[in-house]
């Protein structure tokens, strides 16, 4: 479960990592006096953030952060409510005092899938996505595993140590490895899968702070966490509800490779594949066990409805899955005509045969290796 900005920030408050001074708006009656409190309460402020709160990526670029002057406030809040953000629809704004930042790092703490462990994640480049500051700035990022053995201040004197390379004053290596140790904490008792602050910043007056959240629970645990079994689903995108509607599993990504597959794990997979052949997934859609070829017809309408899509991957182990199923769905949530993408087919299992017929009738190839589809899928463009 992907978590907005605001709500993020609310967790940051709860595990004592510094937040800039901000005020969530609603657009409902009364969010112009909220506004103007906050502006009372601090007079001397006069620069803004105003910040959709979506849960779409690429925020920034999209128009969704605005900067502006105390003047402009009101009517840029204004413009906001109402709009869309890659086409998400903009109903609660976060506007926040905009600070004089010295430096941008990034700090985050997720799941290793290969090492199997929990690792913080630690770069002197904020600001922008980590695997683009990892493929330009390799010697700027340190990640540091979080075993049994390093929690706490061990955690905290091991994350210090990590960054000695990266930042030579040792009160402000300090005081990151705390806000890391905080971080750490809200990851674990919070049965996060990604807790990630970017950029957390170091204001002129020498203050850190977490300036935007990224955090996401793991569904199978929101029963420990009553506040998240009411979410308003308005805080999801369009195309999640429609996934959910259909008891799909979609998340949205920011590359050009639409991935569909059946099971947690082998989605998972094929997005680390692709990845390591140098492509970039758009999204993913994850059919479950025993999909009937309705269920992979709508999950290939859902993922195709991204515009930045070039290439649609569709791998399925097919156990209780019928691959024939799976190749009816293709072929009928494909259908004819010019389309403006590749596809490619990897499909193994229960029933292949006929499903390879099936498409092959229909001019696709078909794949049977893992990595041949994965390599192929990210090398078309």
């Amino acid at each position: 479960m992907f978590l907005k900005e605001f709500e993020g920030r609310a967790l940051f408050e709860k595990y004592r990592i510094p937040v800039a001074r901000g005020v969530l708006l609603r657009g409902h009656a009364g969010w112009e006096d909220e506004l103007h409190n906050f502006l009372d309460s601090s007079p001397d402020a006069l620069e803004f953030a105003v910040k959709a709160q979506v849960l779409s990526g690429k925020r920034g670029i999209s128009g969704g952060i605005l900067f502006c002057e105390r003047r402009r406030l009101l009517d840029t809040v204004k413009h906001f409510f109402g709009s869309a953000v890659n086409n998400e629809k903009v109903e609660e704004i976060l506007v926040q005092d905009k600070l004089e930042i010295l430096e941008e790092y990034y700090l985050s703490v997720t799941i290793d899938r290969f090492l199997r462990q929990t690792v913080v994640v630690f770069s002197a480049a904020g600001g922008i996505e980590i695997e683009e500051i990892a493929r330009k700035f390799p010697d700027n990022v340190v990640m540091i595993n979080c075993d049994g053995e390093f929690e706490g201040d061990a955690l905290e004197s091991r994350m210090a140590g990590a960054m000695e390379k990266l930042i030579k004053e040792d009160g402000l290596r300090k005081r990151i490895a705390e806000i890391a140790c905080r971080l750490y904490e809200l990851f674990i008792e919070e049965d996060a899968v990604l807790a990630e602050i970017n950029p957390l910043v170091l204001t002129k007056d020498y203050q850190l702070t977490a300036v935007d959240s990224k955090i996401v629970i793991d569904d199978n645990a929101t029963s420990r966490h009553p506040s998240l079994l009411n979410k308003d689903i308005g805080g999801y995108s369009e195309l999640e509800l429609k996934a959910r509607e259909s008891g799909l599993s979609y998340v949205e990504l920011d590359g050009d490779i639409a991935v569909i597959g059946n099971g947690a794990g082998l989605v998972m997979a094929t997005l680390d594949s692709v990845e390591a052949y140098g492509g970039r997934p758009a999204n993913f859609c994850d059919i479950g066990g025993g999909a009937s070829s309705e269920m992979v017809r709508k999950a290939i309408e859902i993922v195709l409805q991204k515009k930045t899509v070039r290439v649609l991957l569709i791998n399925v182990f097919g156990g209780i899955t019928h691959c024939d199923e799976v190749a009816k769905g293709i072929i009928a949530g494909i259908g004819e005509g010019k389309k403006d993408f590749q596809v490619v087919i990897r499909l193994v299992g229960t029933n292949e045969a006929l499903a390879h017929k099936l498409l092959f009738a229909q001019g696709y190839d078909v794949y049977s290796s893992f990595e041949e589809s994965s390599k192929k899928a990210a090398n078309l463009f």
